[in-house]
C-alpha cells in the first residue's frame, strides 16, 4: 500500500441550484503551500474523472513542493457533494456538461481573492472525463481568461475503446437517457489496495464492482464530442496533454499488461483530438502508464511527474519575465539576456514580432543572438539518452524537384556545436520517417562530407546547393552522439554498426512533405546509367531506380539499387533494353566517358590559327576535336569526332540541353547539322542563361520546354512545342496556353505545389477539348466551378490533380471519357464533400491512384469513389485508415470486377489486440492481395504496404 501523506486542507461547500434530481453542492478543497512568494501567486485546481472524487494527497504534496497552492473540487453529485444515501445512486448524473461551469466558477472565484495579487497564475488539471470538463471550461468558461494553462491526465476526448456489445448498450443508453448497473471493469480494481492496486480510496464514493452508467451523461458527453469534432471547442493557453503510450480493451480474464495500459480509453484517438483543441499542445507519452497517470507503478509517476514540472517551469519563467518587464516605464532600457522571449522585435519587413524561437524573418544579428543564448531545446524529454548500442543510420531522399521540401527542420546547437533535425510532420507516411529519420537526430555527413565543424550557415549552404542530388545524411541518435563525444571516438562512413537505410523517393511535387502517390512501373522501360566516379555504363531497369518515373528525366543524378547495394548514378538514356544495352559494350562505354571530358571544349570552337569561328560555311572548317582512349594492352589510340556512330550522337542529344548542344555541333558539317535536324525529341530549359539569339537557330527543333524562372518566353517560336513543364507561377506564361499558340500539346504540367491553383479559363479549355492532342495534364488544384459548362476531351488519358475534392471526380471523369490513369490527392472536410453528382457509372478508367496526407480516407470516402470507376484493374491506396484493411478488400472485390493489382501503403490505426495479425486471410480474398506485407508494427498501429 502506498504511503499516502496527511495533507490539511481547508473545505469550502458551495450551493448549487437544484436540478430534476434534487438540491446540489459541490466541495473545494484548500492546501496552502509554504513556499509562496509573495510577489506572484501560483495556483491549480484539480478536477476529478467520471464516478470518481479527489484523493490524490501525492499529487498534492509536490505541488505545495513546488510553491503552488493546491485546490481540489469535487463536482455535484460525486464524492465529498453527494448530499444524500439516495444521491448516492446518481454519481455523475448531468444533462449537460456544461452545469459543471457553475461550480468551477465559483472555485475560480475563490482562488482569485486568494492571490491578492494581480501577478498570478491557475491552471485547471483535469483526469478523464475531468480531463473534457476543463478542455470546455477553457475554451468557452465563465473565467476562462483567468485560466493560464491546463494540464490533461489522460482526458475523455474521445470515444472509449469497447466491444460492439458495449458500444450498442452505450448509444441506447445515451439516445433513451435511461440507467443501467453494469460491470465496473478491470482498471478500478487494478488501483485499489483490496485487489491489485496500491491505493486506499473510498469504495462508496467509488465503487470497483458495479457502478450505475446514467444516458442523460452519456448523451452530454457525445455532443461534447460532437462540438470538438467540429472544431468549435478550441483554448488558447498552452495545453499539456499526458497520457499512456498505449490502450488496451480488457477482457473478462485478468492480464498483467493491464496494470500497465490505459484500458478506459482509446490513447490513438485522444492524442489526435487533442491536436484540435489548441495550437500550443505538448504531448508527452508515459510508457507503461495507467489510466491514471498518477496511480501507475512509482517508477512511472515519477517519470511523469518530472516531465511535467519541467513543463511548467518553462510556463513559469515566462510568467516571471512578463510580470519583470511590465515593472519597466516605456522607454526604459532592458536587457535582452534577462527577458528572452518577452522582448518584441521588428523584423526585415518593419513588422513587429514576439521574440519566439527565431520569429518571421528577424534580422541576422538577433538570429545570431539566439542561437548563441537560447537556441532550440537539443533533445526531447521523451528522448532515451542510455546508450545501449550504435543508432547510426545512413539515410537517403530523393526530391522529384529541387525545391520540394522534405520535412524536416535543421537546428544548430551552439553550445556544444552540433547539428540535429527535427520533423516537421506526424504522418507514418512522411518522406523523412520512411528514410529512417526521428526527431533529434544528429547530423554527422550530408552527402558524404562530414559537418560536423561546419557553421549553420555552412550546413544551409550545402543543402541549399545540392538540391538536385538525392539528399543523403548520416545521423545519429542523441546517446549514441553522446557516447562517441564521451569516449572521443569517430565518426566516418566506413564504421560497421551503419545501417544502411533504404531509400525513398517522393512521387509527386507535394509540399506536404509526405510520400503521396502511386509508382507506375513500366516493365519495358529502362535506363542506361553511368555511375558516379565511373565510365561504366550499366542497363537497369526502371524499378531499381529510386524516383518517380514520370519526374525521372535525362541528366538526373538517382540513388540505384545495384546488386543488393545502393549507388548513385546519371541517366543517360530512357528506353527499352536493347537500346540501353547497345551503350554497355566496351566500345560505347569509353565513346561516352571520354565524350564527356571533352564537352567543355566543344562549346567554342576555333580555326587552326586559334581565332573564334564565326560565319563559316559547312564543312570547311578542319577540326582536330580528338578523344583518347586507352585500349586493354594500355596503348593510346586516337579517335576522331567523325569517327563516332549516329548511335551515340543520337545518344548524346538525348542528355544535353539544345543550346549546349547547337554551341558544341551546331554548323559543324552536314552530317551533324542533319542527324541534329532529324532527331525529334529535343528538350529546353528556358533560364536566364539561354542565348536569345542562338535559340532562334534551333527553336523550331524544341519539342518539350521547362521554365523554372518568370523570364518572359514567346511560347509562338516554338511551334513544335509538344510537351511544357512550368516551375514558377506567371500569369504571362499562362496567357499563352492557348490552342491557337500551342496547338501541338500533348503534356501539360504545373509543378507548382498543391496550393496552386489553375486558373479558370485554362481549366474549361483543358477539360472542353480546347487542346484536341492533349493526353497528360498533372496540376496542383482546379477550379471546378464552371463544371456544368465542360463539354469533353476525348484524348486525355492520364489527370493528376495533389488537391481534389471527391464532388470533382464525377465531373473529371465526365469530361474525360477515354481517360486511363486518374491519381488524385483526397481532401474533404466532413461528409458534404462526398460525392453526390449522377456521372456515369460506367467510366472505362483502368488505373485509379487515391491518397490522402489528412485526414483518413475513410471506408465511406473510399467506397463512394469506387461506385464512379467501376472498371479499374490498378488501385493504388495510400492513407491512414481507421478500420481493419480486410474489410476494405472484401469491398474492393465485390465492387471491382476487374481489379487485378491492388498496391498501397497504409497505416493501420488497430491495436495489436484488435487486428487480424495473420495475413493469410487477406491474401485469400483476391490474387491481387498477395503482395501486402505488414513493414512496420507496434502495439499501437501497423503498416500495411506491397513489395
Amino acid at each position: 500500500m502506498a504511503q499516502i501523506s496527511t495533507v490539511e486542507y481547508e473545505t469550502t461547500i458551495f450551493t448549487l441550484p437544484p436540478d430534476n434530481i434534487g438540491p446540489n453542492k459541490a466541495t473545494l478543497l484548500h492546501a496552502r503551500t509554504k513556499n509562496n512568494n509573495s510577489n506572484f501567486y501560483k495556483a491549480i485546481l484539480y478536477i476529478h474523472g467520471f464516478i470518481d472524487y479527489y484523493f490524490h494527497d501525492h499529487v498534492c504534496m509536490r505541488f505545495l513542493e513546488k510553491g503552488y497552492d493546491f485546490y481540489a473540487l469535487d463536482l455535484r453529485k460525486c464524492g465529498r457533494s453527494i448530499i444524500s444515501p439516495e444521491h448516492d445512486q446518481y454519481k455523475h448524473y448531468c444533462n449537460d456538461l456544461r452545469e459543471y461551469d457553475e461550480e468551477i466558477t465559483l472555485a475560480i472565484e475563490h482562488i482569485t481573492k486568494e492571490a491578492k495579487t494581480q501577478n498570478r497564475k491557475i491552471l485547471l488539471f483535469g483526469h478523464s472525463t475531468g480531463g473534457l470538463i476543463a478542455t470546455l471550461y477553457a475554451s468557452s468558461g465563465s473565467r476562462n481568461a483567468d485560466i493560464d494553462a491546463v494540464i490533461l491526465n489522460s482526458p475523455y476526448l474521445s470515444i472509449v475503446e469497447s466491444t460492439a456489445i458495449e458500444s450498442a448498450l452505450l448509444t441506447v443508453l445515451r439516445k433513451l437517457k435511461i440507467s443501467q448497473d453494469v460491470d465496473a471493469g478491470w482498471y478500478g480494481r487494478s488501483v485499489h489496495v483490496s485487489d491489485r492496486g496500491e491505493w486506499n480510496f473510498d469504495l462508496n464514493k467509488i465503487p470497483i464492482d458495479t457502478v450505475r452508467l446514467h444516458g442523460s451523461f452519456f448523451s452530454a458527453v457525445h455532443r461534447i464530442h460532437q462540438d470538438l469534432i467540429k472544431g468549435r471547442i478550441k483554448m488558447k493557453c498552452p495545453v499539456l496533454l499526458m497520457c499512456s503510450n498505449r490502450s488496451m480493451h480488457a477482457e473478462k480474464q485478468w492480464r498483467d499488461e493491464y496494470g500497465e495500459a490505459d484500458i478506459v480509453v482509446n490513447v490513438k484517438a485522444m492524442r489526435c483530438a487533442a491536436t484540435m483543441i489548441s495550437s500550443q499542445v505538448t504531448i508527452y507519452e508515459i510508457e507503461n502508464a495507467k489510466h491514471d497517470i498518477f496511480l501507475s507503478k512509482q517508477s512511472v509517476r515519477e517519470k511523469a511527474f518530472d516531465l511535467m514540472f519541467r513543463w511548467l517551469r518553462h510556463l513559469e519563467e515566462d510568467c516571471h519575465k512578463r510580470a519583470d518587464i511590465k515593472a519597466h516605464s516605456a522607454g526604459s532600457t532592458i536587457s535582452i539576456d534577462d527577458f528572452g522571449s518577452c522582448v518584441k522585435y521588428r523584423n526585415n519587413r518593419d513588422e513587429i514580432k514576439s521574440m519566439s524561437g527565431y520569429g518571421e524573418e528577424p534580422p541576422k544579428i538577433l538570429r545570431n543572438w539566439m542561437q548563441k543564448h537560447y537556441g532550440y531545446v537539443a533533445v526531447d524529454a521523451s528522448v532515451n539518452l542510455t546508450y545501449t548500442n550504435d543508432d547510426i543510420r545512413l539515410c537517403t531522399i530523393q526530391r522529384t524537384i529541387p525545391q520540394q521540401t522534405i520535412g524536416v527542420v535543421f537546428h544548430y546547437f551552439a553550445p556544444q556545436r552540433f547539428h540535429y533535425i527535427t520533423l516537421t510532420e506526424d504522418s507514418p507516411p512522411s518522406l523523412t520517417r520512411r528514410a529512417g529519420l526521428k526527431s533529434f537526430d544528429r547530423i554527422i555527413f550530408l552527402n558524404g562530407v562530414n559537418i560536423e565543424n561546419d557553421t549553420c550557415d555552412d550546413m544551409l549552404f550545402r543543402f541549399d546547393t545540392a538540391r538536385h542530388l538525392p539528399i543523403q545524411m548520416l545521423v545519429c541518435s542523441p546517446a549514441t552522439y553522446e557516447h562517441y563525444k564521451t569516449n572521443k571516438k569517430q565518426f566516418h562512413l566506413d564504421l560497421p554498426s551503419i545501417q544502411h537505410v533504404k531509400p525513398v523517393f517522393a512521387t509527386s511535387t507535394s509540399d506536404f512533405d509526405a510520400d503521396t502517390t502511386s509508382v507506375s512501373i513500366d516493365n519495358e522501360s529502362f535506363y542506361a546509367v553511368r555511375w558516379e566516379n565511373s565510365n561504366i555504363v550499366s542497363t537497369v531497369s526502371q524499378s531499381a531506380v529510386f524516383k518517380s518515373p514520370q519526374y525521372t528525366h535525362l541528366n538526373d543524378i538517382c540513388c540505384i539499387k545495384t546488386a543488393g547495394q545502393y549507388k548513385k548514378g546519371q541517366i543517360i538514356l530512357k528506353g527499352s533494353r536493347h537500346d540501353c544495352e547497345k551503350l554497355k559494350t566496351p566500345y560505347f562505354a569509353s565513346k561516352i566517358g571520354n565524350v564527356f571530358g571533352t564537352f567543355s571544349k566543344f562549346f567554342i570552337r576555333k580555326t587552326p590559327n586559334g581565332s573564334h569561328v564565326t560565319n563559316l560555311q559547312s564543312d570547311t572548317i578542319q577540326t582536330d576535336l580528338t578523344i583518347h582512349h586507352t585500349n586493354d594492352n594500355n596503348t593510346s589510340t586516337r579517335t576522331t569526332l567523325e569517327e563516332l556512330p549516329n548511335e551515340l550522337f543520337y545518344c548524346i542529344f538525348t542528355f544535353i540541353d539544345i543550346q549546349h548542344l547547337y554551341k558544341a555541333f551546331g554548323e559543324l558539317n552536314s552530317r551533324l547539322n542533319h542527324n541534329i535536324q532529324s532527331y525529334k525529341n529535343f528538350s529546353l530549359i528556358f533560364d536566364d542563361k539561354v542565348d536569345l539569339l542562338l535559340m532562334n537557330s534551333y527553336a523550331p527543333y524544341v519539342t518539350r520546354l521547362i521554365i523554372p524562372t518568370s523570364i518572359h518566353c514567346d511560347f509562338k517560336q516554338f511551334p513544335n512545342l509538344h510537351e511544357l513543364i512550368l516551375c514558377t507561377e506567371n500569369s504571362q506564361q499562362f496567357a499563352q496556353i492557348q490552342p491557337n499558340v500551342i496547338p501541338n500539346l500533348t503534356r501539360l504540367s504545373f509543378l507548382l505545389g498543391s496550393k496552386f491553383t489553375l486558373p479558370q479559363e485554362l481549366t474549361w479549355d483543358i477539360f472542353s477539348n480546347q487542346f484536341p492532342s492533349l493526353r497528360h495534364v498533372s496540376f496542383g488544384c482546379i477550379n471546378v466551378s464552371l463544371r456544368d459548362s465542360w463539354t469533353t476531351s476525348p484524348s486525355l488519358q492520364f489527370v493528376s490533380i495533389l488537391s481534389c475534392k471527391p464532388m470533382c471526380i464525377p465531373a473529371i471523369l465526365t469530361a474525360c471519357p477515354n481517360l486511363q490513369h486518374l491519381q488524385v490527392n483526397i481532401l474533404y472536410n466532413d461528409h458534404n464533400d462526398l460525392i453526390t453528382s449522377s456521372s456515369p457509372l460506367n467510366h472505362p478508367l483502368r488505373r485509379l491512384t487515391l491518397w490522402s496526407d489528412y485526414p483518413e480516407l475513410t471506408f465511406d470516402a473510399i467506397d463512394n469513389i469506387l461506385t464512379y470507376t467501376l472498371n479499374i484493374e490498378s488501385f493504388y491506396l495510400q492513407t491512414i485508415y481507421s478500420m481493419s484493411l480486410i474489410d476494405l478488400a472484401h469491398d474492393l472485390v465485390r465492387r471491382l470486377h476487374y481489379l487485378s493489382r491492388f498496391d498501397c501503403y497504409i497505416r493501420e490505426k488497430l491495436t495489436k489486440n484488435d487486428r487480424i495479425n495473420n495475413l493469410t486471410y487477406l491474401h485469400q480474398i483476391h490474387p491481387c492481395f498477395h503482395r501486402v506485407q505488414s513493414i512496420e508494427e507496434n502495439d499501437k498501429f501497423r503498416v500495411l504496404a506491397t513489395k
